[in-house]
């Protein structure tokens, strides 16, 4: 499955009409605005008034941290360490 083109949710109501993975890890980015889609169990933003530009998930307890919205000197590259997780998560929703 590549994803690509595929409307997951053709009627918009927040649920998958089709799964052709198995999830490994899920997050739900959310903004302020009411009317955002959520699909995972883990839901982060948010961040103030708007959708969080970046992630970071926190280890060892696995939490999630909003990342900067400019990305400097290789902080987002796969397999690198993430940066310091030092402010508490903001989650949304109920």
């Amino acid at each position: 499955m590549t994803g690509e083109a595929e409307d997951l949710d053709r009627d918009d109501d927040g649920v998958l009409d089709e799964v052709k993975w198995i999830n490994v890890d899920s997050v739900s980015v959310i903004g302020a605005g009411p009317g955002d889609c959520v699909y995972g169990d883990v839901i982060v933003g948010p961040d103030g008034a708007s959708v969080p530009a970046h992630l970071y998930r926190c280890t060892p307890d696995g939490t999630w941290q909003f990342g900067p919205f400019m990305i400097i000197g290789g902080l987002d590259t796969p397999g690198a360490v993430n940066a310091a997780c030092l402010r508490p998560v903001q989650k949304g929703g109920s």
